[in-house]
């Protein structure tokens, strides 16, 4: 596959998760809005790494992180964030 569909559709996935939350359509701790977190900058970070781009792969790095933490809490059923 094309690394710029790639990085495009990672980046598609932030902007979904960014827009349906700030439309009201997810809340900033569900599942959905974290999986798609996770998704696209996971596939970002990986974008990332191909152009050997330390500042990004840092940013979508430590972004795919924070999201996989909270995706692991939700589906832990954190009494928190049910």
């Amino acid at each position: 596959m094309n690394t710029v569909l790639i990085g495009s559709a990672g980046a598609l996935l932030l902007l979904l998760a960014f827009g349906l939350e700030k439309f009201g359509v997810l809340h900033n701790e569900s599942l959905p809005y974290n999986g798609l977190n996770l998704m696209g900058a996971a596939l970002l970070t990986w974008y990332a790494a191909v152009l050997v781009s330390w500042p990004f792969i840092i940013l979508e790095g430590i972004w795919a992180l924070i999201a996989a933490w909270y995706v692991l809490k939700r589906l832990a059923g954190s009494p928190e964030n049910r």
